[in-house]
């Protein structure tokens, strides 16, 4: 099968956001044009005395004058983009301007771009077709994604966007690749904390919202979904939250109708499901009977609250009874679907246009391939797609940022490497650790059982200080602490004109010997050392030098220390900590995250 994964449709013109492009039917393409004017001297203009005898020559775009040297008349053309003919804008038609070549271009919409300035209303329009926003008398009764014009209208923030397709994963049980769960049709929803390159994870904070439409009795819609839940765990922490809200006002604000939580579970916050399930929110059983019958806007929210885990694969949409499309009553209506890929059907049950595949596996789009992509093609949907999937995390140094500044090949392209590296994936190859140094979620409970996340931190490297793991007996009685000495080397990187970092510590700061840290760095792969930071001395100013013994766990401190001379080169970092001796007991450690070196080593 050839794959699509991903396409946020307001992004997809230009590049793609998951394991497949698809591209519109009849893309628009404007080509780049000029900055200046440029004068027209093929062949002889009418003979002339004065630029009057020329007037009949001109236009918006085009100045005429007579040239007194040869008494013939000629044009001029004026700028690129300066403003010509009717300054009417609308959604379908924006104001005209000048092009390249001194004609007045309309600027017209691109075909089947959405619109909700006809004359019945927002939410009453057909798409746009010749520059025009059409009224729509009726509407289709089903809303599905099976179209490249499915998505007008509908807005996306972070991973949400068109999918065929889920990320491969890590199966939960054996911790073995997994690979994508296929989707019959194309659906719309949001891959999660997946990352590209694959199978990389992050943070998502991200919105799926519908275009306005009239509100049923109540919302209906088809779920699917594989990750954490939603609900609250025992710490009473949401992972992968679902929220459903709903706005009256034209989007000025929203009420929310649905959400996971421990006392409101919904089929889309069971964890780890990956099965359809229809799910109906009806509106006065929700307390919201006023919504009925207005025009309303839907959102869709999604907040992983970690990076974890890479056995997820999101939450995905199908099948809606709102935000349904203008509807068709004959294959004749669908015709702006139609492209080189599929035609458009009307499906006359639901009203809705639809696309049937004409061409698979044939040559469309753009045939230009490279390390990080494949020429288009068109798949078994009727969609011309890139297809880059085989392709995700092969190594690639055509990355805007440069050679050896480049991550790996996602999402068809080569990425930069990020401008700050996080520990979110334990990456085992960039160092080596003694004592307690390693990754952590958290600092060590401050009560038995009681585990507090870094905030919006992941998985972060550190050292516990002088605590030992368990930290509590069956007593719940803290146990000893230990003298820690210990020390963290990175693999070699590139050394920044300054390290930056974010520090995070609850210890007694080094300046008196006790719990103190110092940051070196090797030029010469660890024969010599040139010191940094030494809490107990030099640069002892540093927030982490300093004693602290509560903070909070998302107040984290930003960290810029000089390299001088050392900056451009190749360098191995090291970071230790020497607690002296076992502590008071309220020690919790030292921790860093997003730091300025090896930028490219989590993948």
């Amino acid at each position: 099968m050839i794959s699509m994964r991903h396409l946020p449709w307001a992004l997809a013109l230009f590049f793609a956001v998951g394991c497949s492009l698809i591209n519109k039917p009849d893309e628009v393409r404007p080509g780049s044009g000029s900055a200046g004017g440029s004068t027209n001297t093929g062949g002889a203009g009418p003979a002339c005395k004065v630029d009057d005898d020329c007037k009949a020559l001109g236009s918006d775009c085009s100045k005429a004058f007579c040239d007194p040297v040869v008494g013939t008349c000629k044009t001029l053309n004026q700028p690129e983009g300066m403003a010509c003919g009717d300054a009417t804008a609308g959604d379908c038609d924006a104001a005209d301007s000048c092009d390249a070549n001194g004609a007045c271009k309309p600027n017209h919409a691109a075909e089947g771009t959405y619109c909700g300035d006809c004359a019945a209303g927002a939410g009453k329009c057909a798409l746009c077709t010749m520059g025009k926003c059409n009224d729509c008398p009726t509407r289709a009764t089903n809303k599905t994604f099976r179209t490249p014009l499915s998505t007008a209208g509908w807005k996306f923030t972070g991973g949400w966007g068109l999918f065929e397709q889920t990320p491969p994963a890590t199966n939960q049980a054996t911790n073995m690749p997994q690979p994508p769960v296929v989707f019959a049709e194309p659906v719309i929803g949001t891959d999660g904390n997946r990352a590209h390159p694959y199978p990389g994870r992050e943070k998502e904070q991200s919105s799926a919202t519908s275009p306005p439409s009239i509100l049923p009795p109540a919302l209906i819609f088809d779920s699917w979904s594989f990750d954490e839940g939603g609900g609250f765990n025992g710490a009473m922490t949401p992972y992968d939250q679902k929220t459903i809200s709903v706005s009256i006002d034209g989007g000025a604000s929203f009420t929310v109708i649905a959400f996971c939580s421990a006392m409101t579970q919904y089929d889309f916050c069971q964890p780890t499901d990956g099965q359809w399930r229809t799910i109906t929110l009806d509106f006065a059983t929700l307390g919201h009977p006023e919504f009925i019958g207005q025009m309303g806007i839907v959102k869709f929210a999604y907040d992983t609250g970690d990076g974890c885990c890479q056995f997820e694969q999101g939450w995905y949409l199908d099948k809606l009874n709102f935000a349904t499309d203008c509807a068709c009553a004959a294959d004749p209506d669908c015709s702006l679907q139609s492209g080189s890929c599929g035609a458009g059907k009307c499906d006359t049950t639901a009203h809705e246009c639809t696309l049937t595949p004409v061409t698979v596996g044939a040559p469309c789009g753009n045939q230009t391939g490279d390390a990080c992509r494949g020429p288009d093609s068109c798949d078994t949907y009727g969609f011309c797609n890139i297809h880059y999937e085989p392709k995700e995390a092969a190594t690639c140094d055509f990355c805007t940022d440069g050679v050896g500044e480049c991550l790996a090949c996602g999402g068809g392209t080569c990425l930069n490497c990020p401008a700050l590296q996080t520990f979110d994936t334990l990456p085992s190859t960039m160092g080596t650790a003694t004592g307690a140094w390693g990754f952590y979620y958290n600092p060590p409970p401050s009560s038995p059982g009681v585990y507090v996340p870094f905030g919006m931190h992941n998985t972060v490297l550190g050292v516990d200080g002088s605590a030992v793991s368990p930290y509590y007996t069956g007593a719940n009685v803290p146990v000893p602490h230990a003298v820690e000495t210990s020390s963290y080397r990175t693999a070699p990187t590139v050394v920044p004109a300054a390290l930056k970092f974010q520090s995070w510590h609850v210890d007694r700061g080094g300046q008196t010997g006790r719990d103190t840290k110092r940051i070196r760095v090797s030029t010469d792969m660890g024969t010599t050392w040139k010191t940094l930071v030494d809490c107990q001395g030099m640069n002892n100013t540093l927030a982490f030098c300093q004693q602290v013994q509560t903070r909070a766990n998302d107040a984290w401190d930003d960290i810029s220390i000089d390299t001088g001379a050392l900056a451009g080169q190749t360098g191995i970092f090291e970071f230790s900590y020497d607690s002296l001796d076992a502590g008071q007991g309220w020690e919790l450690g030292w921790y860093l995250d997003n730091i300025n070196i090896l930028r490219c080593g989590t993948y």
